[in-house]
């Protein structure tokens, strides 16, 4: 039909009638999808879709369970948003998926809510949205576990104060971070810092050869990883 049918339609349900409709059609999509059985890749074309419908027919939604998974599917297609550069469209979906859990799921949905807030602050990050960026990145540290799991959010800020031109605060806000990850770099270092760091570097290597070196194993240690991620963005700034 004529899109101005449509309109001319969907102008005579009422609020509830719609909020109806969209979540019949969202479910129907996303359950044909499965009773399909498609690849990943083929399903997430109509990813957009699905989830749109589901968000505007929410608040009908009865369950934990209900509002888990859509907030889940909030989150994959909010990545996927993300991929394709849509980042205001990005946060809106994990905005959404954030506002359909309740702030006990922070202990029931840990890993579910930090991945959606730290999501949601680089999305905002990316769009400018500087405010919003800094309401995600509080949830995070008010309820991470650990520094480790504010890596994410540490990495957004210190991009947002490089995007705004802020190189001191990035610089000594990694700093700090790094310091909560055991590694002491100064502020503003002297030669005799620099002396000592090449020369604990020349101890540490003395007697290996650099074949040696080649066939380490690559590094897993989480604190360590973090503080690379961390040095590689505070790096630009100095």
């Amino acid at each position: 039909m004529h899109d101005r049918v449509q309109q001319a339609a969907y102008s005579l349900l009422s609020i509830e009638q719609r909020t109806e409709v969209h979540l019949s059609i969202g479910q129907h999509l996303l359950a044909q999808a499965e009773k399909e059985n498609q690849q990943e890749a083929e399903k997430s074309s109509r990813l957009f879709e699905i989830t749109h419908h589901l968000n505007l027919g929410s608040a009908l939604l009865n369950t934990k369970q209900q509002r888990e998974n859509l907030a889940e599917l909030n989150l994959k297609t909010g990545r996927k948003a993300k991929m394709a550069a849509a980042f205001s469209s990005a946060a809106t979906f994990f905005r959404q998926g954030i506002t359909l859990l309740p702030t006990e799921a922070w202990q029931s949905r840990y890993g579910l809510m930090r991945s959606l807030h730290e999501n949601a602050a680089e999305a905002a990050y990316l769009s400018a949205e500087f405010d919003e960026m800094a309401r995600m990145i509080e949830a995070v540290q008010t309820y991470a576990k650990n520094t480790l799991d504010q890596i994410k959010v540490y990495e957004v800020l210190i991009q947002a104060y490089m995007a705004q031109g802020k190189l001191s605060e990035a610089i000594a806000y990694g700093l700090e971070i790094l310091e909560q990850l055991g590694i002491h770099l100064p502020a503003s270092p002297v030669p005799d810092d620099i002396d000592t760091a090449i020369n604990r570097t020349f101890q540490t290597l003395a007697g290996r050869h650099p074949g040696e070196l080649i066939d380490l194993p690559l590094m897993s240690a989480p604190e360590k990883l973090g503080a690379l991620s961390i040095l590689a963005r505070v790096g630009p700034c100095a």
